[in-house]
């Protein structure tokens, strides 16, 4: 089976071409190699290729920028997926898109389901609704929703282990609520579902529940980092936008088909920060 990864420099790519074996050739292509903003690139870059699967990573993340530059978000996230799209579908390849726990609109506690009614808090979001519906006008497609991903690159756990290098106190958000996702981690599933089970919509996070300040607070005593996490609410914290405070993914559609669980993620974290040399004990 070939693979190939659009966003291949990023965290999840860079983790899927750390699984290449000799069933499964990985092709990561980074935005100079493939801009999925570029229609004609896209199709000569996948023709060239003739992948079997696209794994469609490539996506503008930043959520509070989105709010003040929304057409660049769309033009990538949106854009960018409907040109993947329509190239998978020429070439009859099969499309997975990356999604996110921001499709929903995290109200509540409960675990949220794969087919729970779509409301986004803000641009991002919105954003990923829009590129979900493109790829569900496909015959062959899977989408995957996660959350919280830390891995090689820029992410949440290594920015609060850097400031809490600097600082006595930091200030970390705790009334949201989600899975940390280790990319290598997803990264196997992902492999996993695309070889066993039909083609639809899947959650995909490690196990377990926590806040920010939570993953703060874990990854701080797993570093031996002294700095103190100071809890705050989303409100003391500010910003101009919305976050989803429950992200909750029900993993059911997991368990369907028989797709092994990840692994919790305070051991997702262990694994990660020992493979960076960081990780000093609990």
């Amino acid at each position: 089976m070939k693979v190939v990864v659009t966003g291949g420099g990023g965290q999840l790519g860079q983790a899927l071409f750390s699984m290449r074996n000799e069933n499964v050739e990985i092709v990561p292509l980074t935005v100079t190699q493939c801009d999925v903003t570029d229609e004609q690139q896209v199709y000569k870059t996948l023709e060239r290729e003739h992948p079997d699967v696209v794994i469609h990573c490539a996506a503008y993340t930043a959520v509070a920028k989105a709010e003040a530059e929304p057409e660049l978000c769309r033009k990538v996230n949106v854009l960018g997926t409907m040109h993947v799209a329509n190239a998978c579908k020429l070439l009859n390849s099969t499309m997975v898109l990356l999604s996110s726990d921001y499709v929903f609109d995290g109200i509540g506690s409960e675990e949220q389901p794969t087919d729970k009614p779509r409301r986004a808090l803000n641009r991002y979001g919105q954003s990923k609704i829009d590129a979900e519906n493109i790829v569900m006008a496909l015959p062959r497609y899977y989408i995957i929703r996660t959350s919280w991903m830390f891995g090689s690159g820029a992410n949440f756990v290594d920015t609060i282990s850097e400031l809490g290098r600097k600082q006595k106190t930091v200030f970390v958000v705790d009334d949201q609520i989600g899975s940390p996702t280790y990319a290598e981690d997803l990264a196997k599933c992902l492999l996993s579902i695309i070889e066993k089970v039909p083609y639809g919509v899947y959650h995909v996070t490690n196990e377990g529940y926590c806040s920010w300040a939570e993953l703060a607070e874990v990854a701080f005593r797993m570093q031996k980092i002294s700095a103190t996490v100071h809890r705050i609410s989303s409100q003391e914290y500010g910003g101009v936008v919305k976050r989803p405070q429950n992200s909750r993914l029900s993993k059911e559609c997991l368990d369907k088909y028989g797709v092994a669980r990840l692994p919790q993620w305070e051991d997702g974290l262990r694994r990660y920060l020992e493979k960076r040399g960081l990780y000093c004990g609990r």
